[in-house]
């Protein structure tokens, strides 16, 4: 029982260290040329699904497997969750730059 309740408290925790960073607020184009308010929302949007369903994969990754009854290996949901977590920092940083472009 404590190690699920220390995997809801390190859910939390990068929950809130996402939105410490405004990873939850959607950036504003300040200057429209080729972007524009649609797109960066569509990026943004595409920015918080990977760092949600990273974080998800990272931690329950294993016992979801298990439950699915897949035969792959115990480390691989974790490493791509680990890889969709950080490809959602990296690209909402580099959606929030474009915005203020």
């Amino acid at each position: 029982m404590k190690k699920h309740i220390a995997k809801l408290f390190l859910f939390a925790a990068l929950m809130g260290g996402f939105y410490a960073i405004n990873g939850f607020e959607r950036p504003r184009v300040e200057q429209t040329d080729y972007r524009s308010n649609p797109k960066i929302a569509r990026a943004w949007l595409a920015t918080v699904l990977l760092f949600v369903a990273g974080t998800i994969l990272a931690i329950w990754g294993n016992q979801i497997a298990e439950h699915v009854g897949w035969d792959i290996p115990a480390g691989v949901y974790p490493a791509i969750g680990i890889l969709l977590l950080s490809a959602g920092v990296l690209w909402m940083l580099i959606v929030r730059d474009a915005a203020k472009m």
